[in-house]
């Protein structure tokens, strides 16, 4: 069962079991469409699911694991809109053509075929025994095609997909729940019409004579081809020109119009899709450009990856016919020109965001397409790689940079708008987490559906050389009456904090990285070597944003940081020694509030570029590492405890038993973020510390991890507050100043006034005020004003004012004011 609000559901059953299959099945029929494989597979594999069913199912069937073709699946579906269910007449034209290709398959020497109804269409099957071979693949492939030519009709087409030795058809005796059950469409139960009393299989020499009497040879295909010929002498890189009115002639493809392009082209508008006939809706096109170029395609999604090429291999040999003659007027093309044109037959589309940096998207050979940044080092290696497949010749640096020049100035000129993600996106109150794997897989996780995986993303992800593939969350089964494990036990068993309220802290942070484009705090790991500090960190890594690289150095310059933190979700720069630059506080405040970094393009313009720098931030160190306030704002720093020389393990088996429990890790953390959406509904507040998105959300996640959402801010101010209290222990000016106005309450006077009164406060105190204390009045009150946050936590106030042309600074503890 694909595409459930389970993921893929799937299971392996012998034929002791099959009662068991009926029943497990049971309570799916009717919700989802339930497939199995037709064919023979290696018996080692069953041991995925044996016997029951697997939700998050991550591993089904592959044609590599067939070892024995036992059916040939003859799938005749009526012409109808795409995801609904057939009609009465619909189904009775299927029907029709069925009996059709039954008595004519007999008339051919035939042995009898199972004959079924799917529910929406009609099944032949032909009982047969070869091996799983290539070339017995390309037999069935052949003789699909040939049943294709001969009896697939406007209403009723032959499938010619079917012939891969893993296809998967409808589990008979179930329901086909293709879009709403109506009067006119109805769900149907799929059943077996016949099976004969003896069952043969059909011979390879059957098949062979079927597509050699029936088969379009080459001569005919000439014939009918007629006036396709060159117009002119071809450049070497070409093949054959196609006139595209007599291919569509020849080849019953219907035209519904033309139209006339800016750029001179003609657009052939299609009556129905070409590779789908159940896009009637003048989706298709073929588009001819006055150089002899044609481009195709069809605007559904499903047929994201068809192309002029994939066009032609459906009715002729492509090694005879190519999309372009590429010649100009001289009878010659540079070879960034054929890329261009190879680029767009390809299907790559382009993109621009709303900063103006270019993007792309390239089809997958599974029919996803993968999103990336046009300057991409992997889109140059794609195009080295298209360009050496079509021609066997290679492709120069400057050719590749010409291309990629006129590529951005298409897409930023003419491409669609629009914002892409990493990892994560938070949007319309649905979280869309990219899985990052082969098929580009999408979970949503909403308030009112949980966790579902999506056909479709509405979210561009971008995939990163360095990101990896997350596991698929899984709810691990359980005994009846056991209570299963929740989030905070199995936290608590790999983060080892010296608090409660830090774990507490902790979990709340792990599960709001999850929520993207609200401003995140900073999580600094702080404890005595051998804390764990950095599996800490790699642990976050893996449960949020899985990657290649999982911690990193602290780059020496902050252009260096900027390169290391662009491009990533989630990074986590270790062993910080010492405080950190003023410049660099700035740049993970901008980090923390997913705010945007400038720097010019070149030295030699004035041309800037915008780095938005939405990352989810982690450091870990053994000091205090800043004694900026706004960073300090900005920060949640959790002590972790040191690990007894006994229970001391290696992170090789840490990271290896927290990734057995990472998919139900993963499963608990998504339904905790579901429940908390809606209890974030409904929160109001009368007043919030500084990061207040994350306060609310922070909230929410701790009223459904059972901690409670108050317990959770007194925890979030008190770490804070902690935070500040050792910066200021630090810091002898504050630590002076506060003593100060503690013991006076209230102060008024002029800056210098203040100055004095500081230094001899400092002189009473013993307090050095060689290092790290203000030179001059200047400093003083950039000093002061600029730790007006942190003096606030310690309800100390001031205020700047003019009093008989003289300026004074008044300073006061407590709500009201002395007079």
């Amino acid at each position: 069962m694909l595409h459930t609000s389970k993921g893929t559901i799937s299971g392996y059953y012998d034929v002791e079991h099959l009662d068991k299959l009926a029943r497990d099945v049971r309570s799916y029929d009717g919700k989802y469409n339930i497939f199995f494989t037709l064919n023979e597979f290696d018996e080692n594999i069953a041991a995925r699911s044996l016997n029951h069913l697997t939700q998050w199912s991550k591993h089904t069937t592959t044609d590599a694991e067939i070892i024995r073709r036992k059916w040939v699946l003859i799938d005749l579906d009526p012409v109808r809109p795409s995801g609904v269910s057939s009609t009465d007449e619909e189904l009775g034209k299927a029907k029709e053509l069925a009996v059709k290709i039954v008595d004519f398959l007999y008339k051919e020497g035939f042995p009898e075929a199972v004959r079924a109804m799917s529910g929406n269409g009609h099944h032949i099957l032909l009982l047969v025994d070869l091996p799983n071979e290539p070339d017995i693949t390309k037999l069935i492939k052949d003789f699909l095609l040939v049943l294709d030519s001969m009896f697939s009709t406007a209403e009723v087409k032959v499938d010619v997909s079917t012939y891969n030795p893993a296809r998967i058809t409808k589990l008979y005796g179930t329901i086909a729940c293709k879009g709403d059950s109506t009067k006119d469409r109805p769900h149907r139960r799929s059943y077996i019409i016949s099976v004969p009393d003896t069952m043969e299989p059909v011979s390879i020499d059957l098949l062979k004579k079927v597509i050699s009497e029936y088969g379009v040879s080459e001569q005919r295909q000439e014939k009918a081809l007629g006036k396709l010929k060159p117009s002119k002498k071809v450049e070497r890189y070409s093949k054959k020109v196609v006139n595209v009115k007599e291919f569509c002639q020849n080849h019953g493809i219907e035209i519904s119009h033309e139209k006339n392009l800016d750029n001179d082209g003609i657009c052939y508008v299609l009556s129905t899709c070409p590779w789908n006939p159940e896009h009637k809706d003048k989706s298709g096109y073929i588009i001819e450009f006055p150089n002899g170029k044609i481009i195709a395609g069809c605007h559904h999604d499903s047929c994201n990856a068809e192309t002029w090429q994939t066009l032609l291999a459906k009715y002729t040999d492509t090694t005879e016919f190519s999309s372009v003659s590429k010649n100009d007027e001289d009878g010659k093309m540079s070879r960034v020109e054929i890329l261009l044109n190879d680029i767009q037959e390809a299907g790559h589309t382009l993109y621009h965001d709303s900063s103006e940096n270019a993007y792309v998207s390239v089809p997958l050979k599974n029919g996803c397409k993968e999103y990336m940044k046009l300057r991409d080092r992997r889109y140059s290696q794609i195009l080295r790689q298209l360009f050496f497949t079509n021609y066997s010749k290679s492709l120069s640096r400057d050719n590749i940079q010409q291309a990629l020049d006129t590529l951005e100035a298409s897409a930023i000129f003419d491409g669609e708008e629009i914002e892409p993600a990493l990892r994560c996106k938070f949007k319309e109150d649905k979280i869309y987490y990219h899985m990052a794997d082969e098929g580009n897989t999408v979970l949503c996780i909403s308030a009112k559906d949980g966790i579902t995986v999506l056909k479709e993303s509405p979210i561009p992800f971008i995939k990163t050389q360095s990101m990896l593939p997350q596991v698929m969350p899984e709810d691990i089964e359980v005994n009846e009456g056991e209570k299963k494990t929740s989030f905070r036990k199995i936290t608590k068993k790999y983060w080892r904090f010296k608090t409660e309220d830090d774990l507490l802290l902790h979990n709340v942070v792990l599960l709001t990285r999850f929520i993207s484009d609200i401003p995140a705090p900073a999580v600094y790991y702080i404890g005595d070597r051998g804390s764990a500090k950095t599996t800490s960190m790699r642990m976050d890594k893996l449960f949020v944003d899985p990657s290649a690289v999982d911690v990193k150095a602290l780059p020496s310059s902050i252009m260096d940081t900027v390169t290391a933190l662009s491009g990533e979700y989630m990074v986590g720069f270790d062993n910080i020694d010492g405080k950190i630059s003023h410049e660099l506080s700035n740049l993970w405040c901008v980090c923390c509030s997913a705010g945007y970094y400038s720097k010019r393009k070149l030295f030699s313009d004035n041309d800037s570029v915008d780095i938005k720098l939405n990352v989810r931030l982690s450091f870990s160190g053994i000091t205090t590492i800043t004694d900026r306030a706004d960073f300090i704002d900005r920060c949640i720093c959790l002590s972790c405890e040191r690990i007894a020389p006994t229970e001391r393990r290696t992170v090789e088996e840490i990271l290896n038993e927290f990734k057995e429990d990472l998919p139900y890790l993963l499963y608990k953390g998504f339904r905790i973020l579901s429940k908390a959406m809606e209890v974030h509904r409904t929160l109001v507040f009368e007043e919030l510390p500084r990061m207040a998105d994350f306060a609310t959300w922070g909230y929410a996640i701790a009223e459904v991890m059972k901690y409670g959402g108050e317990r959770f801010l007194k925890a979030y101010q008190q770490n804070q507050r902690n935070l500040l209290e050792v910066m200021v222990e630090e810091d002898s000016l504050l630590t002076v100043l506060i003593s100060f106005v503690e013991q006076r309450k209230h102060f008024v006077g002029s800056m210098s006034e203040l100055y004095a009164s500081l230094l001899k406060e400092a002189q009473a105190m013993e307090v050095n005020t060689v290092n790290g204390w203000c030179r001059n009045l200047n400093s003083l009150s950039r000093k002061l004003f600029q730790s007006q946050s942190v003096l606030g936590q310690f309800d100390i106030h001031l205020q700047r004012g003019k009093s008989n042309g003289k300026r004074y600074i008044e300073i006061w503890k407590g709500e009201e004011r002395y007079e």
